[in-house]
């Protein structure tokens, strides 16, 4: 049976000066790259099946939601009169008719969008959080998107304490 590489004992080097150079071989896949026996970086748990909205918010969390919402203010103010940055200001986002925010400039894909869809829903919302790009074609929104669904509950639960008028959020059924 053959030994494992990662197995194998250190081999000694050569001597000198009184001390002892040691290496250990590196780990080699069958295919030959060297990242055998350590964890793809890549690799996550399975995505959990998907679950309704209401469902998701009546989990959500919004301390988690509030930090994932950092990721937002690269672009975007959160608080009430705040000013526009690259992107408009969140503030009582839940509910606001899409590509009104006063004071910034949208593009024309996220315009067509308030035209068709009117306000941003938590159930709007949600889809346009898991891929910016694929829901609003040319929105100049640069941000990848949440793909995790409940971490999207967590952020729109959030943002809706964010308002001086917070929406009712939809119940979960039963």
């Amino acid at each position: 049976e053959a030994v494992p590489p990662e197995a194998e004992p250190p081999v000694a080097g050569a001597q000198d000066a009184g001390t002892i150079e040691t290496t250990y071989p590196t780990p080699v896949c069958p295919d030959g790259s060297p990242e055998f026996g350590l964890p793809d970086e890549t690799e996550s748990a399975p995505p959990e099946p998907p679950l309704d909205l209401p469902t998701r918010l009546a989990r959500a969390d919004v301390a988690k939601g509030e930090r994932s919402v950092s990721k937002c203010a690269v672009c975007h103010t959160m608080e009430k009169d705040g000013p526009v940055r690259i992107g408009p200001n969140l503030w009582g986002v839940v509910g606001r008719p899409v590509a009104k925010a006063a004071g910034f400039s949208y593009s024309d894909g996220m315009k067509e969008k308030g035209e068709k869809n009117g306000s941003w829903v938590p159930n709007e919302l949600d889809t346009f959080l898991t891929k910016p790009e694929n829901v609003v074609p040319g929105t100049r929104m640069i941000f990848p998107g949440l793909p995790d669904q409940q971490e999207r509950a967590n952020v729109i639960l959030y943002l809706n304490t964010q308002s001086d008028n917070p929406l009712p959020l939809p119940k979960a059924p039963g």
